[in-house]
């Protein structure tokens, strides 16, 4: 996900959207996103987008997938 990220340009108009559609785990403390390879918690998907500038949506359709919502929420998202 991070090489995919990397080569999206940062600022401008057009929307970047990202859905996750899968499966997830919750272990009493994070949430992560199941990916081949390393899974994705809530805090590292935030570190990922804080670059971007731009309208961005996360669409988060797995099982444990709440923590996501307030990680990922901030000043002008909604």
């Amino acid at each position: 996900m991070k090489a995919v990220l990397d080569k999206e340009p940062k600022s401008g108009a057009a929307e970047l959207w990202i859905v996750l559609l899968g499966h997830g785990t919750y272990d009493g403390r994070d949430s992560k996103f199941n990916l081949r390879g390393p899974d994705i918690s809530a805090p590292d998907l935030a570190k990922l987008l804080e670059p971007f500038q731009r309208p961005t949506a996360v669409i988060a359709a797995f099982s444990a997938s709440a923590p996501f919502l307030t990680k990922l929420s901030g000043k002008g998202r909604s």
